[in-house]
């Protein structure tokens, strides 16, 4: 996991990888100094009806430490989810975009060309308070 969690903040871009040869876990870097957060998506555990993260302060020549904390849930708000959408769509046309509401982060950014219909693969990042709450890399038409 160290090893995992290390790359993310060295690349900056998500990893993935397999524990035990069958638990999916994807790791992704939010931006911070000196000590950015890594977000630990387990693909295959629950928590609270979804997919379960871990919070890490991965800092320099230090082992990473644990967020003894939960991040919120995704507002269930009809303005977040406007937001959230006119990011996305502005990311199709500018290559990429950030907007807070309420203390989130929506962080989006254009992954590939578009295509001949316009649709483009997208990666969406939604973070509070330097916690990981959702993320999610899929084609996004307009």
């Amino acid at each position: 996991l160290d090893a995992m969690l290390q790359d993310a903040v060295l690349y900056g871009q998500p990893t993935e990888m397999m524990f035990n040869n069958r638990q999916s876990a994807v790791a992704v870097p939010l931006p911070g100094s000196p000590c950015p957060t890594v977000g630990v998506i387990y693909r295959d555990q629950r928590h609270r009806g979804r997919e379960r993260i871990d919070n890490y302060r991965v800092c320099p020549q230090a082992q990473p430490e644990v967020i003894d904390d939960l991040p919120p849930e995704l507002p269930d708000n009809q303005t977040f989810r406007q937001l959230t959408q006119m990011t996305l769509r502005a990311t199709l046309i500018y290559g990429s975009q950030r907007r807070n509401w309420q203390g989130y982060l929506v962080t989006a950014r254009r992954l590939s060309p578009h295509d001949g219909s316009g649709c483009a693969m997208v990666e969406t990042v939604v973070s509070y308070s330097g916690m990981l709450v959702s993320y999610n890399a899929g084609r996004l038409c307009p």
